[in-house]
């Protein structure tokens, strides 16, 4: 990538650039995709918009990665990056030597991507097939929960230990979103909305709890991705090549799930009776594809829990400003929603800004010994 990851999971403007991007393109995105399904011949639709965003993803990220490697051969042929990087490796240990050398040829875990992208599509394709089923409300409320699944996915298949602070936190968030959805629904056309709620359907809640879990699946895949190691053969990928191989990949779920869905047939039909419908679907499948590009560069710098805490948040705080914007007052128990997830965010950025400087001052640490025992080597010389 031209940085280094170490560089760049401490570099806050760059976590701030991929959090914007991700906030502003998903919010365009929900309102384009809104005024789209507005014409009842566009609602069923769902598996071949994604389809089409799966080719445009793939393509993209494609011609990215063709002129980054272009960039990269320009750069090195004029500064002697490649000579500079020989150079460097020739201090490292035996071990790190042979991860070093071998890091440029090994092959990606194509096995884990295509886990990755199956997650993927069965998350997207779980959702939006309980929509049927369940209240919007309800889809809402359960995808705030979208923290908890992750970090237990995290702990017990990555044996990942997250510190009590980060547990608190994603509490925090989690419980502060759904009373502030529960207080809206209590507040607004609560008679419509509970008789909604109590249209769930068993079968809609079970989608929306297998698209939590599968979730958390993906997250775990994409975390396994990022391992390196001397006993690992394969290298991970950049934030690129997950973007590409992942959706490439879904195109093979997407296309036949259209076809045997309808969305397919109702989806060109739509393009051409449907005033502007191609527009708008052009338009989110560019949105997504920024979105995407923010999503991976997020979760390759910096973690997968952090893109999870980076949406969840993205969707509370499209709610606050709605609010905000039609002149809303907020009641007592919103405000103590507001509270919450505000004081889960703080917790666990600072969770995450003490252990990256707790693991940078090992780092120093760590350098500084055998720069020291060659200072006393040098003394006892003298």
């Amino acid at each position: 990538m031209g940085v280094s990851s170490t560089t760049s999971r401490n570099n806050p403007l760059l976590l701030l650039v991929c959090a914007t991007g991700i906030c502003f393109c998903y919010l365009t995105y929900g309102v384009i995709l809104e005024k789209l399904n507005s014409n009842s011949a566009t609602l069923h639709i769902t598996t071949f918009l994604l389809f089409t965003q799966s080719i445009n993803n793939a393509v993209c990220s494609f011609v990215l990665m063709l002129l980054q490697q272009s960039f990269e051969v320009i750069v090195v042929s004029d500064n002697g990056t490649n000579a500079a990087k020989k150079e460097k490796i020739k201090k490292l240990s035996t071990s790190q030597q042979n991860h070093a050398s071998r890091n440029g040829v090994l092959p990606l875990n194509h096995k884990l991507l295509f886990a990755a992208s199956f997650c993927y599509f069965a998350a997207m394709t779980a959702t939006n097939e309980a929509l049927a089923y369940v209240s919007y409300p309800s889809a809402t409320l359960a995808k705030s929960c979208k923290l908890i699944p992750t970090m237990l996915m995290g702990y017990f298949v990555e044996r990942h230990v997250y510190h009590t602070r980060e547990w608190v936190g994603a509490a925090l968030i989690t419980v502060g979103i759904v009373i502030f959805n529960i207080s809206r629904l209590s507040i607004h056309d609560s008679d419509d909305d509970a008789e909604l709620l109590q249209r769930d359907s068993p079968y809609g809640l079970f989608l929306l709890a297998f698209s939590l879990a599968v979730d958390g699946c993906t997250n775990s895949c994409q975390s396994q991705l990022k391992i390196q190691g001397d006993y690992i053969n394969y290298r991970p990928p950049s934030a690129l090549e997950t973007m590409f191989w992942t959706n490439l990949y879904a195109i093979f779920f997407f296309l036949p799930t259209s076809l045997f869905s309808g969305h397919w047939s109702n989806g060109i039909n739509a393009i051409h009776q449907v005033e502007d419908a191609a527009a708008m679907m052009m338009q989110l499948n560019a949105l997504a594809m920024a979105g995407q590009i923010c999503i991976f560069f997020t979760i390759t710098f910096y973690s997968p829990l952090m893109c999870t805490t980076i949406t969840t948040t993205r969707k509370f705080f499209t709610i606050i400003l709605s609010v905000l914007r039609f002149g809303h007052v907020f009641s007592a128990v919103q405000w103590s929603a507001v509270v919450m997830v505000f004081g889960g965010l703080f917790m666990e950025i600072s969770c995450k800004q003490s252990s990256s400087c707790a693991s940078s001052s090992a780092h120093s640490a760590a350098k500084a010994i055998p720069q020291a025992k060659a200072c006393d080597e040098k003394v006892k010389q003298t």
